[in-house]
């Protein structure tokens, strides 16, 4: 007859140190003293500019908006609006796509009905709309919530 040990008769040894409760107290507990402010921090502040005029019926001078300037990296800039030509041309290339095409249509057909789709399971003309909405929706909203205006290309 062999001789069995129950896993719960063996001893259990941890692999974590032991640590000290005072230990634990004071890595919560930060005073004051501890913490320290870095000397070579600078802080700027921007100045404001404030100007008086003692008559009232002076016409009252209107900040110019600022224009950005053209950072120029390479030997020449890309226009913002040949950006926005490349992303659309981009998701263009993305939703021609016939895998994709029948992956949003599914989407769509799920949330407005099945007269997205043909009785041959292909996209009908009202399909081809939705689809054609959604595509300019994703491009709006890209050009909404995405600076693209910053992308900078260097040549």
């Amino acid at each position: 007859m062999e001789k069995t040990t129950n896993i719960s008769d063996l001893p259990i040894k941890s692999n974590t140190p032991p640590i000290d409760s005072n230990e634990i107290e004071d890595k919560i507990a930060l005073s004051q003293d501890k913490l320290m402010m870095d000397q070579n921090i600078v802080h700027h502040k921007e100045e404001k500019r404030v100007s008086f005029s003692d008559d009232s019926n002076d016409e009252i001078e209107e900040e110019k908006p600022k224009v950005k300037k053209k950072v120029t990296g390479g030997m020449f800039v890309v226009s913002d609006e040949i950006k926005l030509i490349t992303l659309a041309s981009l998701l263009f290339f993305i939703f021609i796509d016939n895998q994709f095409k029948k992956y949003i249509i599914n989407i769509l057909t799920q949330i407005f009905g099945n007269f997205l789709k043909t009785e041959m399971g292909g996209t009908s003309k009202v399909g081809n709309l939705f689809y054609a909405l959604t595509f300019g929706l994703v491009l709006h909203l890209f050009t909404v919530f995405v600076d693209y205006t910053a992308l900078q290309f260097d040549f």
